[in-house]
C-alpha cells in the first residue's frame, strides 16, 4: 500500500432516498479525481457501500447515516445495517458493538437541515463520539462550519471533513489527504495528522436533490427476485419482456429465430438487462463447441473490411505492432487483418468447426475453447478484440476480469456489443433484431461502461459501431423477414459492398489501467 491516499468522506449513492448516483458515475468520478477510498453514507442503508464494494475498484468504507431520535449520527466500518429511531446513546453503542466509529455529521447546520442533532443530545454524548465533521460541502452558512470546528477543537476531539455529496457533481470536491489505514483504529489515528481539501457546494445541486426525492416518492418500482445480476450482484429486477417461444437450436447470423427469447428482466441497482433464467457456463460452452454456420464464410471478404475499421482505432490507442487476442474469432478474419497490419495474432474460438476452419484452411494461431479454459499467460497481450461475444457469455464480469489478467498495463481492449439503449432498439422494441435466443446480456454505453470501470479499465473512446456486408448477404436475409422483397431484389444480387451503420451497436475501446 502507498503511504498517502486521498479519501473521500460522507458521499451518498441512489440507495439514498434524495440521490441518484448511479454507480457508473460514482465510480468514474472517483477514478477522474484519483480517491484512494470512498466512504459509502447512505441514509438509514447500508446495501449501496454493500454492492459498491463489491464492484469498485477502489476501497469502499461501509457506512450508514442513522436518524437517530435526537438528530443524524455516522457509523463508519460497518458490517451490518443500524435501523433509524434508536436513541442517539443506543444508536452509538450499535455502531461501536460493530467495531465502527460514531461520526458526528454537519453537527450545528440548522439552516437547511431537520435532522442535526440537537445540541443537549451532542453535549451528553460526546465522550462517545470519535469524529466530528467541522466542513461539510453542503453547509450554506460558513459560522456553521466554523463553529463546529471551534467546538471540536474545544473538546479535543478528532476532525475531518465532508462532502456530503448527493449529485456526481459534488464528489472530489473536498477530500482528506492523509497516511494509509488497515483497521478503523488506525483510519482513527491517521486522521489525527490529515490534511484537507475544501470546497463549497455549488449551490443548483440543491434542486437537484428536491428533484430525485420528489421522483423517489412519485415512481416506486416494485420487483421481483430473479438470478443475480452480474455486474452489482443485486436480485431486485422488473421484468421488461416476457419469454416468446424459442427456436431451439438455431445460432445463424440472421433466421426465423429472430425475436425469440427467454424472460428479458432489468436489475433495479444498476439497469444491466439480462436473460432470467439463463444457462450456465458449462452448458453454454457445449452448445457453442457445436457451433456450425455454413454461410459464415461466404461474408469473409466484407468481415475484413470492417475489421479493418477497428484495427485503424486500435492502432491509435497502441501505436506500434505487437501481440493481439481475438476472443471468439470464428473462422479467424480479423486475425487475417492483424497478421496483414504486422501484429502477432492469436485466436480463441468455443466452435470446434469455426477454428478447425482458420487453422487448416488459413493457417491462423486459434485455440479451441474459451478464455477460462485455455488458460493464456498473464499481461503477454497489447490488445484484446471482443467483437459481438460479451452478451453471449454466461458471466461478463468473469470474461472482462480474464481479459484484464491477460492484457499488459496500458494494453487495449475494442469491445462490441448491441445497444439496448438505441432509438432503433426502442422503436421495434421485441422486433429488434439484436433480440434474439443466444443473447443472454443486453447493455448500454453506461452499463457495459460501469462493468468496465469497476475492473480496472479506462474508458478511452466509445463510438456507434458500422457493418459491411455484401449485397449478397442483405438480400439473402431477406428471405427470412420479407420473401416477396427477397424475390424481387434476388435479380441485382453481385459483388457490391455496403457499409451500414444503424447506430445500436456500442464499439467501445478501453485500456487497461
Amino acid at each position: 500500500m502507498s503511504s498517502k491516499i486521498k479519501v473521500e468522506l460522507h458521499v451518498h449513492t441512489k440507495y439514498s432516498y434524495d440521490c441518484s448516483i448511479s454507480y457508473k458515475d460514482l465510480i468514474a468520478k472517483c477514478i477522474q479525481k484519483n480517491i484512494d477510498v470512498l466512504a459509502v453514507t447512505d441514509h438509514n442503508q447500508i446495501e449501496g457501500a454493500l454492492r459498491l464494494q463489491r464492484i469498485a475498484p477502489f476501497r469502499v468504507i461501509v457506512g450508514e447515516e442513522i436518524l437517530s431520535r435526537e438528530g443524524e449520527i455516522i457509523g463508519l466500518f460497518l458490517k451490518k445495517l443500524i435501523p433509524p429511531g434508536l436513541s442517539m446513546r443506543q444508536t452509538i453503542k450499535e455502531i461501536k458493538h460493530q467495531g465502527g466509529l460514531a461520526y458526528l455529521p454537519h453537527p450545528f447546520d440548522t439552516t437547511t437541515r431537520k435532522t442535526a442533532i440537537k445540541e443537549n443530545s451532542l453535549i451528553s454524548n460526546i465522550d462517545d463520539i470519535d469524529i466530528i465533521e467541522v466542513f461539510n460541502g453542503r453547509t450554506i452558512k460558513p459560522w456553521d462550519n466554523f463553529k463546529a470546528e471551534k467546538f471540536a477543537k474545544k473538546k479535543g476531539k478528532t476532525i475531518c471533513i465532508g462532502s456530503d455529496a448527493h449529485t456526481k457533481y459534488e464528489l472530489g470536491r473536498n477530500y482528506i489527504y492523509m497516511d494509509n489505514f488497515s483497521s478503523p483504529k488506525g483510519f482513527l489515528e491517521s486522521l489525527t495528522r490529515a490534511k484537507f481539501k475544501k470546497s463549497i457546494v455549488i449551490p443548483w445541486v440543491f434542486l437537484l436533490t428536491k428533484y430525485h426525492r420528489f421522483m423517489k416518492k412519485t415512481f416506486r418500482i416494485n420487483s421481483l427476485s430473479n438470478q443475480t445480476c452480474d455486474t452489482c450482484g443485486n436480485d431486485k429486477a422488473r421484468i421488461v419482456y416476457q419469454k416468446r417461444g424459442i427456436a431451439k437450436d438455431k445460432y445463424y447470423i440472421t433466421d426465423n429465430s429472430y425475436g425469440d427469447h427467454s424472460q428479458i428482466v432489468k436489475c433495479l441497482d444498476c439497469n444491466l438487462l439480462y436473460c432470467s433464467p439463463r444457462d450456465n457456463a458449462k452448458k453454454l460452452v457445449e452448445r457453442y463447441s457445436d457451433f456450425i454456420d455454413p454461410d459464415y464464410e461466404n461474408e469473409r471478404i466484407a468481415r475484413s473490411k470492417t475489421h479493418e475499421r477497428v484495427f485503424k482505432k486500435i492502432e491509435q490507442l497502441h501505436q506500434l505492432p505487437g501481440k493481439i487476442l481475438d476472443i471468439g474469432c470464428a473462422t479467424g478474419t480479423f486475425l487475417e487483418t492483424a497478421q496483414q497490419n504486422g501484429w502477432q495474432a492469436v485466436g480463441v474460438e468455443p466452435s470446434k468447426w469455426a477454428s478447425r476452419i482458420g487453422k487448416e484452411k488459413y493457417g491462423l494461431d486459434i485455440i479451441q475453447g474459451t478464455l477460462e479454459t485455455v488458460k493464456l499467460k498473464e499481461k503477454s497481450f497489447d490488445a484484446v478484440t471482443c467483437l459481438d461475444v460479451i452478451e453471449h457469455v454466461s458471466s461478463p464480469r468473469k470474461l472482462l476480469a480474464d481479459i484484464h489478467k491477460v492484457l499488459k498495463k496500458d494494453g487495449v481492449l475494442c469491445l462490441v456489443t448491441p445497444d439496448i439503449r438505441s432509438l432503433v432498439s426502442q422503436l421495434l422494441g421485441e422486433n429488434w433484431w439484436h433480440i434474439r435466443p443466444d443473447h443472454i446480456y443486453y447493455f448500454t454505453e453506461d452499463t457495459l461502461s460501469l462493468l468496465l470501470l469497476s475492473l480496472g479499465y479506462k474508458i478511452e473512446k466509445i463510438e456507434k459501431y458500422s457493418w459491411t456486408f455484401s449485397s449478397n448477404y442483405w438480400i439473402t436475409r431477406l428471405k427470412n423477414i420479407f420473401p416477396p422483397l427477397y424475390k424481387l431484389l434476388s435479380m441485382f444480387k453481385g459483388k457490391l459492398f455496403l457499409t451500414i451503420n444503424f447506430f445500436d451497436s456500442i464499439e467501445i475501446y478501453a485500456s487497461k489501467i
